[in-house]
């Protein structure tokens, strides 16, 4: 639906956390979480809350068909920043760094989202449409001993 809609960016999360919930108990994925409180609501099209569950769903692959990863966390933080006018989700995971298949420099002329079942696949490539469709972004950060962060920016509607 192209109906906009208020949308608060902790329900979103927590409603992609439960559809994750048994997967990550049995995976014995650690999932840690830093909440803002006092997030403004935004407006949101229908498909708005899978721009988390397709993060975290790449996070999950991420830690799970890795035989080198040793602990499995999540982290997950919200703020405001830009003088309350951009809602900014930080999902870190523990997983291999991505630049190991996927060159990050080239985020913004190239479509890295390409494959499904490789990091970078089919559901950041969601994620990443999703954001585009509601004026957000979406930053990758991985790093070389391990790790990813995933940087959703989103503006807050006038």
């Amino acid at each position: 639906s192209d109906e906009l809609k208020p949308k608060d960016v902790s329900i979103s999360i927590e409603n992609a956390l439960n559809h994750f919930s048994k997967k990550f108990k049995e995976s014995n994925i650690e999932v840690t979480k830093d909440l803002s409180s006092s997030l403004p609501g935004l407006e949101g099209k229908e498909s708005f809350d899978d721009i988390f569950l397709n993060i975290l769903a790449n996070c999950y692959f991420a830690l799970t068909d890795n035989d080198d990863v040793s602990r499995k966390c999540i982290h997950i933080q919200t703020c405001c920043i830009k003088d309350n006018k951009c809602v900014q989700t930080i999902i870190s995971d523990t997983g291999p760094d991505m630049t190991q298949s996927v060159d990050l420099s080239d985020i913004k002329e190239k479509n890295i989202f390409e494959e499904r079942g490789k990091l970078g696949g089919v559901n950041l490539f969601l994620a990443h449409l999703i954001l585009n469709d509601h004026n957000g972004t979406l930053d990758i950060k991985s790093f070389p001993k391990g790790g990813t962060s995933f940087i959703v920016t989103i503006p807050v509607n006038p």
